[in-house]
């Protein structure tokens, strides 16, 4: 009994961290900078895509392109980031949009995140390449 009341405190905990993060991102985002890299490369190529959004709506769509759902921690070399610029403290978040290795890696309240990116997401990050 006890083990099922500490599995439903562990997913309440994780509902409630993922709705905060989105819930607050959403308020104080007031750009987006979205680097996607090249095959084989990072930020710093010169072929690396690098959008800057401001809209608010467009801001909102990529907030929760991020699911809710837990994604293993793997270890494939990542695609891009996005950089939520925020009135308070910035996030980065990491992300991988290869089907094998759908993930966003980020810390936000000095907690490391890894989450799954939705199915429109993935569609989304991979036409930017």
């Amino acid at each position: 009994m006890k083990s099922r009341l500490l599995i439903l405190i562990l997913i309440a905990c994780c509902f409630c961290g993922c709705s905060t993060y989105k819930n607050t991102l959403q308020k104080e985002t007031e750009k987006i900078l979205i680097y996607i890299y090249p095959p084989e490369g990072n930020e710093n190529d010169q072929d690396a895509v690098k959008i800057e959004i401001s809209n608010k709506n467009e801001i909102k769509k990529i907030i929760n392109y991020t699911t809710r759902r837990i994604s293993p921690g793997y270890k494939c070399g990542y695609d891009g980031k996005i950089e939520y610029l925020c009135a308070g403290n910035n996030v980065i978040m990491e992300m991988v949009f290869n089907v094998s290795c759908n993930t966003m890696v980020f810390v936000y309240d000095d907690k490391l995140f890894t989450r799954r990116i939705s199915k429109n997401g993935l569609e989304y990050f991979k036409a930017m390449r």
